[in-house]
């Protein structure tokens, strides 16, 4: 895979017993320097306008004069230094990057995968929160339906925690679907230490197939941009695992059924967007 990465990204910390660590790229890179077939891509960072487009932007003015002035505490669990102002921008970058890619065809071991942080779906049109500041799925999807490069665009969250600021960006529109798929990002995995979820490793790597050939019966362009995952060596192995399946690997489908519970809600979902019953 190609993996959009910038040192940039590391220069925002939020303080050492902060789960939002730089040591979580720092892992990542680790993992992947044992596997073959990885690309880096330093992409260029986005301006205070581009962010304007998916926020509010006296919002982004706010939160640009806020780590200008040092940062600190945004909330409790959300906070900035001085350097976070241009990490999130190189972030965003990273995923409009993705987003350009993909539209281009990119697929295979050239499939594009932003390695950004500060993450963003809890970022809201308005306000940071969530560890999140700008949302930088939001920004790539506006990005190429600004620029006439596509018409509508699918944002398929993986997390935990619900991408509230994701929904609330695109919320009424017909140009952007958003499925957020609770507690299934990279900090859904079984030993992740701020979660209670029970995805493997080999799962993940599971979900990125089922997304890649759905993407591909689609005919559509498909990318990945990193939010959650706290535990360093979970993430990490999640992440190789996902690259594997871009060169080749074909992940063992777990087995069993799915039970009823989790068919009810299917059947729902399915019925709420006139699908009809399966």
């Amino acid at each position: 895979m190609r993996f959009g990465y910038s040192a940039e990204c590391l220069e925002h910390d939020p303080g050492s017993r902060h789960p939002e660590s730089p040591d979580r790229l720092r892992a990542i890179r680790r993992a992947l320097a044992k596997r073959h077939g990885v690309e880096y891509v330093e992409a260029d960072p986005i301006d205070e306008a581009a962010a304007g487009a998916a926020h509010d932007p006296e919002y982004v003015r706010e939160f640009r004069e806020f780590c200008a002035s040092g940062g600190g505490q945004w909330d409790p669990d959300t906070v900035a230094v001085e350097a976070t102002w241009d990490a999130a921008l190189r972030s965003a970058g990273q995923a409009v990057w993705v987003a350009e890619a993909a539209l281009d065809g990119a697929s295979g071991r050239e499939t594009p995968f932003a390695l950004g942080r500060p993450p963003g779906h809890h970022a809201v049109a308005d306000d940071a929160m969530g560890f999140c500041f700008l949302n930088n799925a939001a920004i790539a999807a506006q990005s190429t339906i600004d620029d006439g490069r596509a018409e509508r665009v699918a944002i398929v969250d993986w997390d935990v925690h619900h991408g509230n600021g994701t929904q609330d960006v695109f919320d009424g529109r017909g140009d952007v679907f958003y499925a957020s798929i609770h507690e299934r990002g990279f900090d859904a995995h079984e030993h992740d230490p701020i979660s209670r979820m029970s995805v493997s490793t080999e799962g993940y790597g599971v979900l990125a197939a089922r997304l890649r050939d759905l993407a591909a019966r689609s005919d559509a362009g498909f990318g990945f941009v990193l939010e959650g995952g706290y535990g360093l060596e979970t993430l990490s192995e999640s992440i190789t695992t996902v690259n594997e399946v871009f060169g080749g690997y074909e992940p063992v489908e777990p087995e069993g059924s799915v039970d009823d519970r989790a068919q009810s809600v299917i059947e729902e979902v399915r019925t709420a967007h006139g699908l009809g019953a399966k």
